[in-house]
């Protein structure tokens, strides 16, 4: 990582525009996923109202309704463990793309890809209302403890996200703000030296300097010719993210739009070819 690199993240807070269906798995289901399209929050700011907001992701009466009442983002500091991309160029889609670099505004709104990942701590989930009003509706209390008031709540998933490995033992984590790692451990019973953070989820802060290891999975593959990205399993499925996939990638698979240019589906991981894994390693 240079060091115009790091300046830019320790400075840079990103905005997650969420459709309806992404707003309910976060205020609801508690989901921790983090990923796709993502803009400055400061440039994106200039789109002060909800329909502003959709007509410049291009989302169209298939996605949102017709007269948009509000639309959902989330507003997080982007952490070093996290991985941004130019939108690329996949040829002709029926869904809305963002190959310029930037939205479709007026305004100039740069536009970057987020590999998937966890919501870091502190993540905001603000209500932009079509009168231009904003109101937070909730807050990420990291990954042991969810979003505020959801229903449910999402524990860490070992194949998305940062993890560490303190005393020769490996722990889901989270990079806090201060620079310390947040080691969150599931099961009955405590480790030594955690606290509970709530039934099954305990927790220990330690400085990164402390810890063998920080880093975040990354397991790739190919399905049905398709390059794709593994990122949960259950047993002997496997739920599988489409890597910037064309649109006949999409109808070979029969993968399910996340929201436009992002597709998930499941496979047997029988079926699973190619396989390969690396790391992205906090500096």
């Amino acid at each position: 990582m240079t060091a115009k690199e790091s300046e830019f993240m320790q400075v840079t807070v990103l905005q997650k525009a969420l459709l309806p269906w992404q707003a309910r798995d976060v205020l609801v289901q508690g989901a921790s996923a983090l990923g796709g399209v993502v803009t400055l929050a400061g440039e994106a700011a200039r789109l002060r109202t909800a329909p502003e907001l959709a007509a410049a992701y291009r989302w169209g009466p298939e996605r949102v309704a017709d007269a948009v009442e509000h639309v959902d983002v989330v507003r997080f500091v982007m952490d070093p463990m996290m991985s941004l991309t130019a939108p690329r160029d996949v040829g002709p889609v029926p869904w809305p793309h963002y190959s310029t670099g930037f939205l479709a505004s007026e305004h100039l709104v740069r536009a970057w890809m987020l590999d998937r990942t966890r919501y870091p701590e502190g993540a905001e989930c603000w209500r932009v209302h079509a009168d231009g009003r904003q109101e937070l509706v909730s807050v990420y209390d990291g990954s042991a403890r969810g979003w505020r008031g959801a229903q449910a709540y999402a524990p860490p998933n070992h194949l998305v996200g940062p993890r560490a490995r303190w005393n020769g033992t490996e722990y889901a984590a989270d990079v806090l703000e201060s620079g310390a790692i947040e080691l969150i451990a599931v099961g009955p019973d405590a480790p030594d030296g955690f606290t509970s953070a709530r039934p099954m989820i305990w927790t220990r802060q330690v400085p990164a300097a402390e810890c063998d290891v920080v880093q975040s999975p990354v397991l790739q593959g190919t399905w049905r010719g398709t390059p794709v990205r593994v990122i949960d399993k259950a047993g002997e499925q496997v739920r599988l993210l489409l890597q910037e996939p064309t649109a006949a990638d999409v109808e070979r698979t029969g993968a399910a739009e996340v929201e436009p240019g992002i597709f998930e589906v499941e496979a047997p991981v029988s079926e699973l070819a190619d396989l390969n894994a690396y790391v992205r390693q906090l500096a």
